[in-house]
């Protein structure tokens, strides 16, 4: 994985958080390409460039550490899985990111999915999910 795209961060982390974190933050980055390579936001920049955004934000504005960084990475990663993938897939996915990154970060990536999966069922049986400002 070519690191240069995500210099900011990398930079932003070298600052805040300890040679450990660095390294764990560069797996993440290196796991999120792995599983989101090709895929595009809605205005054509890649999908990780927003996962990274949000990573930079939750150490700059919102002050957060180690595994709220992590997880910021990671959190297209899961919501995707969750809306694409079988129960067991996902299962095993997020098993895999338990092993590398630990359960806080899991939790901290399932809560956005279990909001939508939430949303979604409460539409009155209709399988949509409420409309949301700001749609991916």
């Amino acid at each position: 994985m070519d690191f240069s795209r995500y210099e900011n961060l990398r930079t932003l982390v070298r600052a805040n958080f300890s040679e450990q974190t660095r390294a764990l933050v560069d797996e993440a980055l290196v796991y999120a390409d792995g599983k989101l390579t090709g895929l595009c936001r809605y205005d054509g920049t890649p999908l990780l460039d927003h996962a990274v955004a949000v990573a930079m934000v939750v150490i700059s504005e919102v002050g957060l550490g180690r595994n709220s960084t992590v997880s910021a990475i990671l959190h297209d990663v899961v919501r995707l899985a969750h809306k694409q993938l079988p129960a067991e897939e996902f299962l095993a996915l997020t098993a895999d990111i338990r092993d590398r990154f630990g359960e806080t970060v899991v939790g901290l990536t399932m809560g956005p999915c279990e909001h939508l999966r939430t949303e979604t069922e409460g539409r009155q049986g209709t399988g949509r999910p409420f409309p949301r400002p700001g749609v991916f």
